[in-house]
């Protein structure tokens, strides 16, 4: 089993096609790839309010679920200190959007989700993928959702 691991990505445009096809044969060799989804990626058809904080806000561009496809992402990590820049909204926006493209994610809590790991099985082998982060903007708190920290 190959699998790439990458660190930070936050699609705040589009990306070209012919940049994820280079990215994906040339950098990933065509293998699957897990990855820290640094922002979260906000339903066009809902308002989101940022919340306050001393660091950036950020969000993923919309075509990013369709990117992460076509990279070969097979699943994400969520604990970082961004994924609650648009609050609970914007975490189960993101949550959904991975389960509708089947992209496993690990590594949040929200009122009626824990996910701090996924696994992943192929050939006889699994793999258990455990997402946290210290604690810092965008950590789980008491019954708020947020990051596994």
């Amino acid at each position: 089993m190959i699998i790439n691991f990458c660190g930070d990505l936050c699609l705040c445009e589009n990306l070209e096609k012919r940049v994820v096809d280079k990215i994906r044969n040339e950098v990933f060799g065509n293998y699957p790839a897990i990855l820290n989804l640094e922002a979260p990626i906000l339903d066009n058809s809902a308002e989101y309010q940022k919340i306050f904080k001393s660091g950036p806000v950020i969000s993923g561009h919309s075509s990013t679920p369709e990117s992460l496809v076509d990279l070969g992402v097979i699943g994400v990590s969520l604990a970082n200190n961004h994924i609650m820049d648009y609050g609970v909204k914007g975490l189960t926006s993101t949550t959904h959007m991975l389960e509708n493209i089947g992209i496993e994610y690990s590594g949040v809590v929200s009122s009626n989700n824990f996910k701090d790991h996924f696994i992943i099985k192929e050939k006889g082998i699994s793999l258990c993928i455990i997402s946290i982060c210290e604690e810092e903007w965008g950590g789980a708190k008491r019954n708020l959702g947020g990051s596994s920290t």
